[in-house]
């Protein structure tokens, strides 16, 4: 059982990427930087391949890893991520425990308060919205069956901010594949500059609402408004009630 690393990256002109995020697999890097090439190099006997591409987006830059992976177990990562040592037998541990898991949700050190695993969690459609992308492994064959990809118009860079993990992650459910919320960290993160958040504004709440949308169809108004009061005292600047309008506007837009 071997792992092999995706990363989504932009602008990388060199090959220090794999130092600077302390990669201990052979890895494949998606590198959107205005041209398209190919490159593959040796790193502490890792092979490290790079696709360097012209394209814009995060959910078009992880299929691209996502189509090319050759690796049994994959795991996913943004270039913000120092991985711990021994990751790679972490995630085969825990596989091998597990060995009906298609895809495990791990724990990330550092950062902003994210949800943290405390327990083997089995992972269902009334959880799976609390994970992030830049956690997920998965057995390659498993998800390349499936047929599941990465939406498109979803995520930093896209049309619509975020949400292309949350789908992901959906659609996985829905054609069948196992996942569980594992206790064990993989790596230390680095996001206080994240590329997509700027604070809560209209655009972000309307994007919001468009995920809602996609995600849940016509009740998608009502879990809005579900998800606004919980976190009210979250958004009390921009006023949860406001936040609901917007999140409605912005699914007005797409019906």
């Amino acid at each position: 059982m071997n792992v092999e690393t995706l990363v989504v990256t932009t602008g990388q002109s060199d090959n220090h990427l794999p130092q600077q995020m302390h990669i201990q697999t052979d890895a494949l890097i998606g590198n959107q930087c205005g041209k398209d090439s190919l490159s593959e190099h040796v790193y502490l006997g890792h092979k490290i391949r790079y696709i360097n591409t012209s394209t814009h987006g995060v959910g078009i830059n992880r299929n691209e890893v996502l189509m090319r992976a050759t690796g049994d177990i994959c795991v996913l990562a943004d270039d913000d991520m120092v991985f711990l040592d021994g990751y790679e037998k972490t995630i085969c541990t825990w596989f091998q425990k597990l060995p009906q898991a298609d895809i495990l949700l791990l724990n990330l050190e550092g950062g902003k308060a994210r949800h943290r695993n405390t327990k083997v969690t089995r992972i269902t459609t009334m959880n799976y919205g609390k994970y992030g992308a830049a956690r997920i492994a998965f057995r390659r064959e498993a998800v390349h069956f499936s047929g599941v990809m990465f939406h498109t118009m979803f995520g930093g860079g896209c049309r619509y901010s975020c949400g292309e993990d949350t789908l992901f992650l959906r659609d996985c459910l829905r054609k069948g594949l196992r996942i569980y919320g594992i206790p064990a960290s993989i790596a230390q993160i680095d996001d206080s500059s994240s590329s997509w958040f700027q604070g809560y504004s209209d655009k972000y709440f309307q994007d919001k609402g468009i995920l809602y949308y996609a995600l849940d169809g016509k009740w998608g108004r009502l879990h809005a408004w579900i998800h606004c009061f919980r976190h009210r005292h979250r958004y009390h600047e921009y006023g949860w009630k406001n936040a609901v309008k917007q999140m409605v506007k912005g699914m007005g837009t797409v019906k």
